[in-house]
């Protein structure tokens, strides 16, 4: 049983992460989920890559094997968190309705990578950034949601794709200024 060393509890009386669907199978955009978290630890096994954001003050997160190091910060108001899959998180929220969304990155989203073994291209993690422009796609993508889709759900598809295209260009750039 492993101990948190953001927490000192024991990994076993962790919740699963509260993530509520906001979308279902007929929402044609990326799917939207929403995190409320009231006081406790919570450990989250990161299947799907995933981006987060929140508008107050977040959780105190611990990612647990990200490489060879272990990574913990507090969430900040509007910033982003991009999880990738296979991460274990382990999050302390200290107030309740600590509240995130998160735009989930399915593979069927992501372009192809004919490198890798399972075709599959691999996001990077990446915690507490800014960009605009991303801000902006989903602040686009959540609203539409939210008001029914009033523009059709080719819109949702249209601004889903420019947002995994956003983050596909920031990896890159990324990758471009500081290469493996």
């Amino acid at each position: 049983c492993a101990v948190s060393t953001l927490s000192g509890e024991q990994s076993h009386h962790a919740f699963t992460m509260p993530a509520t669907p906001l979308t279902d199978e007929h929402w044609s955009g990326l799917p939207l989920l929403m995190c409320n978290m009231d006081p406790g630890l919570y450990r989250l096994d990161v299947h799907t890559p995933m981006l987060v954001t929140r508008d107050d003050l977040g959780s105190q997160v611990e990612v647990l094997n990200d490489g060879s190091r272990r990574v913990a910060f507090r969430q900040a108001p509007l910033r982003f968190d991009l999880f990738s899959a296979g991460l274990v998180i382990d999050a302390v929220s200290d107030r309740p309705a600590t509240k995130s969304l998160v735009v989930a990155l399915p593979a069927p989203w992501l372009p192809g990578d004919d490198g890798a073994a399972d075709g599959q291209i691999r996001l990077r993690s990446r915690f507490q950034f800014a960009d605009p422009q991303l801000r902006r796609l989903v602040w686009r993508l959540s609203t539409h949601h939210c008001s029914g889709e009033p523009l059709g759900h080719s819109y949702s598809g249209a601004v889903s794709g420019t947002l995994v295209d956003r983050i596909m260009r920031l990896q890159f750039a990324l990758d471009a200024r500081h290469p493996d």
